[in-house]
C-alpha cells in the first residue's frame, strides 16, 4: 500500500494543499515545494506514529487551532472530532473503499456525491432512478432542481422535484423537495436547492434504490431541464 499517496490524499481534506511523500529507509519524509527537497515529517509540521499492532498510521497537522488528524487502519478513533480523517484498510491491507472518510461529529462521510438526472422537454410526471449500491448509509444533504420552463411559473402553476426513496422496489418514502415556484419566468434559466440533511439507513432493504420525481402542477408548460440528488455515504 502506497502511504505517500494515502497522507497527499489526507493533506488535501485537511486543507494541506500539494505535497510529496516518499518512502526512504523504512521513514515517510516530504518533500518541500520550495527547494524540491525532501525532509522526514518530523522536521516538518506534521509528525507521524506508526502503530504497528494495529496496523495504524496517525497523522496530526501540529499547527495549533483547527489540527486534525488522519489515522489509517481497520477501525476509526474511538472519540474522534470534528474534521478527523479516516482512511479505512482491511485485515489484508486492502481498501475497501475509494475515499477518506471525515467525521462531522455524527457520522463518518465521504466526500460529497452526485445524481444528476436529466429532464428535458418534459410535460407530464416523468421519474428518473439511480442507485447508492456500496451496501452503506446514505446521508443526503440536497436536492437542486435546475433549468428553465415554457410558462411563467407561479406559487400554483409549478414543477415540483420529489427526492424518494424506492423500498425493496415496493413501497416509496419522500425524502426531500424542490419547486419552481418563486415566480419563474418563461424561458428564464433557474436554479432552486431544496436542503434535506436526511440519514438513510439503507441495512434493512434489498434494493437500495432511489428516484426524483418531476411532479407537475396545474399548467406549468414544458420543464427543461434536470435534477441533482446531492449526498455522501455514511459509514454504518
Amino acid at each position: 500500500m502506497d502511504f505517500g499517496k494515502i497522507l497527499a490524499r489526507g493533506l488535501v481534506q485537511l486543507g494541506i494543499g500539494g505535497p510529496s511523500f516518499r518512502s526512504s529507509g523504512g521513514q515517510i519524509e516530504v518533500r518541500n515545494p520550495a527547494n524540491n527537497g525532501y525532509a522526514g515529517l518530523a522536521a516538518d509540521t506534521l509528525s507521524a506514529v506508526t502503530n504497528l499492532a494495529g496496523t495504524t498510521l496517525l497523522l496530526t497537522n501540529q499547527g495549533g487551532a483547527g489540527s486534525k488528524r488522519l489515522t489509517v487502519g481497520t477501525t476509526p478513533l474511538a472519540s474522534p472530532a470534528d474534521g478527523d480523517l479516516f482512511l479505512e484498510i482491511n485485515s489484508s491491507n486492502f481498501l475497501p473503499y475509494g475515499w477518506i472518510w471525515s467525521w462531522n461529529g455524527n457520522y463518518w462521510l465521504s466526500p460529497e456525491e452526485r445524481r444528476p438526472l436529466s429532464f428535458d422537454n418534459i410535460s407530464a410526471l416523468t421519474r428518473g432512478y439511480f442507485d447508492c449500491d456500496q451496501g452503506l448509509d446514505v446521508l443526503f444533504s440536497s436536492l437542486l432542481l435546475n433549468g428553465f420552463v415554457a410558462t411563467t411559473n407561479n406559487g400554483t402553476a409549478n414543477w415540483s422535484a420529489q427526492l424518494e426513496r424506492v423500498n425493496n422496489g415496493i413501497s416509496v418514502t419522500a425524502i426531500g423537495s424542490a419547486a419552481s415556484s418563486s415566480a419563474q419566468s418563461a424561458d428564464a434559466g433557474f436554479a432552486v436547492s431544496a436542503p434535506t440533511n436526511v440519514h438513510v439507513d439503507v441495512s434493512a432493504v434489498i434494493a437500495r434504490q432511489f428516484r426524483v420525481t418531476l411532479y407537475k402542477n396545474n399548467s406549468p408548460g414544458n420543464f427543461f431541464g434536470g435534477a441533482t440528488a446531492i449526498f455522501r455515504y455514511a459509514r454504518p
